[in-house]
């Protein structure tokens, strides 16, 4: 018997941290004087060259003579031969003639360095030039970096041989350098394709060498806050702050402060408005092609393209579930589900109108209301502003243009902003990433029927069968349902998920065989009538021809009328429309026509888009379009009208949601009521559907859609149709002012009042009369003002009309304010909020005690006024008001700050702020700072109120809050820079926009400062303030 041959043992050599060698997983003995570890060590490092023995001698022996240099090394190289066994190794590990040693690179040893050094290269594609977009060369970098301890040869030293040393300091510092480098860009790849743990794990390696990297504690708190840790995140923060005060004596950099507050502003928990769950089978490859693609923040446009039908809307909505509950992507503030199938549907429609419907829908989801006369995208813009956010657009295709306009500025003005889009078509949009969808996977012929079983396509058909027919099971007893026919209906049907849940239903009526059987009839049908058009849409068309002939003639009546509705709709609502019983939706349910979908507690009705113009089509061949748009019209502006009271007093709330909620079918109606001359249901919904658009602040929309009705009537101009035109001329009057356009509003409300009173509508004046009395006090007409409303009280009080007699005495409050009566203010104040209470009318409630709180503030009562402030407050939250509550906030602290509490002042304004930032209203985000800059002032901290002040005249977006922001700093600067205090005031002082108060401080100002004529202008002196940073 031959004895078993020893294999050779490796040697195992580990630099990266302190010193190990062993050999066949036996460490090698340790030397008393360390020289056998350090000729090894040398050796094995610089193994790609020969080293005389001089050299060596040099550098291990270099104060000892030549000849007991020599000797010594001869000896320690014999020691180190017998060490690591050189002599039985095969190949060996030295390779020694009389002069020189090598190490041998060929021999039985491992090195972490030589692993490390390999990682840093990169692959044999990239080789000597690594690549961080490269999965070889980041996986190969990962292997090389996992082996590093610590250090290269951490407290390793020679006592007698300061040349070695110096050669051991400098390899450390090139190799702690590489492992930075090299650790940086590991965990940026990671980091890019959402692998958040094994990121923070390599990002923190990196704070370990260096506690100072900044960026590399920005990149871990970032990490932690994607993946829901924010407390522990912030907790980083600190933990940097700490280690730069001890170890520098310096704070963290800007870009960290602002990653920190970035990362406070979000919630604990990763927030989301998305519709419901529902189970999706297949597309795990297109998910995970997508979950890193919205991981890599460079990929801002994600777009799902493909045909009606093909699992676009499902695909998104999944995506969206596994951001917000999976931390997928780093969308910190949220991801947010925009449904366009209803929006903007009418044809003749102008691009500004389908734009405006397009930003209020995203508005809308995001859960952001506008406010003031600012364009409506401009403050949607505002509010994504410094938002990490996941936008899902779904079914785009027939706002293309809009949908790239908007896409194109936010991507421009934005930093974090991300999209999802699914259409039928590409934006083609530069930064546009395609993800084009086909059908699930299907068989092909000759595939087994262990491989049928594994295919999406094939998969979705038995579950949905089996929902609809418990008793369903895939056999040969089953009439004929083999996985091999069932195969054969998913090829027929290109795999397209639709089509598949439209066929499955047929398993009641018929067996596979069957179904195949019919599929395949209409097919050849339609290949020789559509022969232009791609396979996968005649497939989709032979599914619904078939599945629309196995409807009863009610049923095909039923789903081709519900095809007029936009967005959904409820089981009453049906009925009403179109007559359809709950036995027929829930058949429709069944066979997948109709998608049932459950919103904040009610159920409502869709149909998939595609199918939804399909049965408009069988609508248009019924001829019974006419009916049943009439129908839908007179019932959606019938529900308006009927909303009427409800928006004035306790279902407020509930009455804002429910025409939210059917907005779309609303637009639809109202539409159709315009071209085809349904005046009086136009004039019924008219004053509601104003107050819903006043309340949810589209102003812009509401313009639009008073102008074009104003201008429709007009040109069917009757006596049936004055008192019509009339209301909608005054509802376009308010909408314009409210745009800002002051005069235009003014000619308009003044048109409505003549036509209204000459067709004798008394009632229908009291809203022209008490709306042109605003628009004429803010013209700086009190008197005139105060006899239109006036004049509207009688009329309101003479029908004992709660809602517009509370109305009338809060216009009258703030004429009475703005002339500095304050008793009267107060007095119709009241008046006006013990309507409010009668009938609640929470909304109006809120302005009521804001108004009383300026009243009692003004007459230096500011416990009154925080009673009433702290009033308003309420009300605003329950009602979600943001502004609202910011806008209460800086009441409270004005109080505070005029009690002489700056603490509790400087506490409100920053509350204020925060709330003004999150919600990007640059305008209140300036008032909110100017008065933090005044308080700072009042607590002589005068650093943190030039920062204030400076920051405010950044942020203000017109003069009268840069005016604001410029007399806080004329004040601060007023004793360091007179000259320049003293032009900063008397432009202030003489600048039409400058509001009472701070024409009040300029005044001030001027009269204790020495006055020197200047040609600057305003915009010049900003200009001049931003560029300083003076020694205050």
């Amino acid at each position: 018997m031959q004895p078993r041959q020893q294999l050779p043992k490796q040697l195992s050599l580990r630099f990266l941290g302190p010193f190990q060698a062993s050999l066949g997983g036996y460490p090698t003995p340790e030397s008393r004087t360390k020289k056998i570890e350090a000729l090894l060590i040398f050796l094995a490092m610089e193994a790609n060259r020969v080293h005389r023995r001089e050299s060596l001698v040099g550098l291990l022996f270099p104060d000892q003579p030549d000849e007991v240099a020599r000797t010594n090394l001869r000896q320690t190289l014999n020691r180190l031969r017998k060490a690591i066994k050189d002599k039985e190794a095969m190949p060996p590990f030295l390779l020694i003639s009389r002069e020189s040693t090598q190490f041998n690179r060929d021999s039985n040893c491992t090195l972490d360095v030589w692993t490390l050094q390999q990682g840093l290269r990169g692959c044999e594609k990239h080789a000597g030039k690594r690549n961080g977009r490269c999965t070889n060369c980041m996986q190969q970098l990962q292997i090389g970096l996992d082996l590093v301890r610590g250090p290269f040869l951490d407290g390793f030293f020679l006592e007698d041989s300061i040349q070695f040393d110096e050669w051991v300091l400098g390899y450390r510092e090139r190799l702690q350098q590489d492992i930075l480098a090299g650790l940086q860009q590991l965990a940026h790849y990671l980091e890019t394709r959402g692998e958040y743990a094994s990121a923070v794990m390599i990002a923190r390696r990196q704070i370990e060498l260096e506690p100072w990297d900044e960026a590399a504690q920005r990149q871990v708190m970032r990490l932690l806050a994607y993946q829901g840790q924010r407390n522990a995140a912030l907790r980083q923060f600190q933990i940097l702050s700490q280690t730069l005060d001890d170890e520098l004596g310096v704070e963290p950099t800007t870009e960290t402060a602002v990653l920190r507050d970035f990362i406070a502003m979000a919630g604990d928990k990763r927030p989301f408005h998305l519709p419901t769950r529902e189970t999706i089978v297949g597309r795990d490859a297109e998910l995970a092609t997508i979950h890193q693609q919205l991981a890599n923040t460079e990929h801002r446009l994600i777009s799902l393209v493909g045909s009606g039908g093909i699992g676009k809307t499902r695909l998104a909505v999944e995506t969206g579930w596994r951001v917000a509950t999976n931390y997928v992507g780093p969308f910190l503030h949220g991801v947010y589900f925009v449904p366009l199938a209803g929006v903007a549907t009418a044809t003749d429609q102008p691009f500004s109108g389908i734009m405006n419907q397009l930003v209020t829908a995203v508005a809308e989801a995001l859960g952001f209301a506008f406010s003031g006369s600012r364009p409506p995208q401009q403050q949607l813009t505002n509010f994504l502003q410094n938002k990490s956010i996941l936008l899902i657009l779904d079914n785009c295709e027939h706002l293309i243009t809009a949908v790239q306009e908007l896409v194109r500025s936010t991507l421009l003005e934005t930093e974090s902003v991300q999209f999802l889009v699914t259409s039928r078509e590409r934006l083609n949009v530069r930064s546009e990433w395609l993800q084009a969808l086909d059908g699930l996977p299907f068989p092909v012929n000759g595939d087994a029927p262990v491989e049928l079983e594994k295919m999406s396509a094939v998969q979705l058909f038995i579950q949905r069968a089996q929902q609809v027919d418990s008793g369903f099971v895939v056999d040969e007893g089953n009439g004929g349902c083999t996985l091999p026919t069932i195969g054969e209906i998913c090829r027929m049907v290109r795999g397209i998920p639709l089509a598949i849940e439209l066929a499955a239903p047929w398993v009641r009526m018929m067996t596979c065989t069957e179904i195949a059987r019919e599929i395949e009839h209409n097919l050849d049908g339609l290949t020789s009538s559509m022969a232009h058009v791609p396979e996968r849409h005649r497939s989709m068309r032979a599914v619904f021809n078939h599945s629309w002939a196995l409807l009863d003639a009610a049923e095909q009546q039923t789903i081709a009328q519900l095809s007029v509705f936009r967005g959904g709709f409820d089981r009453k609502t049906a009925q009403e429309v179109t007559g359809a019983s709950l036995s027929q939706l829930a058949g429709l349910l069944d066979k997948s026509f109709l998608q049932r979908v459950d919103e904040d507690g009610v159920t409502r009705f869709q149909m998939q888009e595609v199918l939804r113009q399909y049965a408009a089509e069988k609508l248009a061949a019924m001829g019974g379009e006419t009916a049943v748009f009439l129908q839908h019209c007179h019932t959606y502006l019938n529900f308006v009208t009927q909303r009427s009271q409800d928006l004035r007093g306790t279902r407020q709330l509930k009455a804002l949601a429910e025409i939210r909620r059917e907005i779309e079918n609303i637009r639809v109606a109202w539409h159709y009521a315009l071209t085809h001359d349904q005046f009086e249901s136009i004039g019924k919904a008219a004053d509601t559907l104003a107050l819903f658009y006043y309340m949810r602040s589209w102003s812009v929309e509401g313009v639009t859609l008073f102008k074009d009705a104003v201008e429709r009537v007009q040109q069917g101009l009757g006596e049936e149709t004055a008192v019509t035109l009339g209301k909608l001329l005054a509802r376009q009057g308010w909408f314009t002012f409210l745009q800002g356009q002051h005069v235009a509003a003014q000619r308009l409300l003044q048109e409505s009042l003549n036509g209204l009173q000459a067709a004798n509508a008394t009632v229908d004046t009291v809203y022209t009369l008490n709306f042109l009395a605003v628009v004429t006090y803010t013209l700086g007409n009190y008197e005139q003002a105060n006899q239109f409303v006036t004049n509207g009280l009688a009329i309101s009080e003479s029908i004992a009309d709660s809602y517009r007699i509370a109305v009338a005495n809060n216009i009258l409050s703030q004429i009475a304010y703005l002339q500095g009566d304050y008793e009267k203010a107060k007095e119709t104040c009241e008046t006006s909020l013990t309507f409010e209470r009668k009938i609640d009318n929470q909304w109006s409630m809120g302005f009521s005690l804001t108004n009383l709180g300026r009243v009692a503030y003004a007459q230096n009562d500011y416990e009154t006024a925080r009673t009433h402030y702290l009033e308003s407050l309420t009300i605003r939250k329950s009602m979600g008001d943001r502004r609202g509550e910011a806008i209460c906030l800086n009441y409270l602290g004005d109080a505070a700050k005029a009690a002489g509490d700056y603490a509790e002042a400087a506490n409100q304004y920053n509350a204020s702020l925060a709330i003004a930032k999150e919600i990007g209203d640059l305008s209140s985000v300036a008032i909110s700072l100017s008065r933090l800059g005044f308080t700072h002032l009042a607590q002589q901290q005068p650093n943190e109120a030039w920062s204030s002040f400076k920051e405010a005249l950044q942020q203000a977006q017109a003069l009268p809050g840069q005016l604001d922001a410029l007399v806080g700093i004329a004040t601060l600067i007023s004793q360091s820079n007179p000259t320049l205090a003293a032009n900063l005031a008397n432009q202030i002082h003489e600048h039409p926009a400058t509001t009472t108060e701070t024409r009040q401080l300029a005044a001030t100002l001027q009269s204790n400062l020495p006055q020197n004529p200047s040609e600057t202008s305003i915009d010049q002196l900003i200009d001049m303030i931003l560029q300083m940073n003076p020694e205050i």
